[in-house]
């Protein structure tokens, strides 16, 4: 019963370890996420811009 008792604790300290790891990707993700939205606005609000300038306006 002891080694499936450590089995058992083991699978649990993997798991939370996993979960740690999920969470640092998930965080790095959404960082990256944000980063490349702030860039699409730029770019979106640059062609605008061209845009106008090239209709004279």
């Amino acid at each position: 019963m002891a080694t499936a008792e450590a089995g058992l604790a083991r699978l649990r300290r993997e798991k939370a370890e996993l979960v740690k790891q999920h969470a640092k990707e998930q965080a790095a993700w959404e960082k990256e996420r944000a980063e490349l939205g702030d860039e699409r606005d730029v770019l979106k609000r640059s062609v605008v811009l061209w845009v106008k300038e090239a209709m004279g306006r």
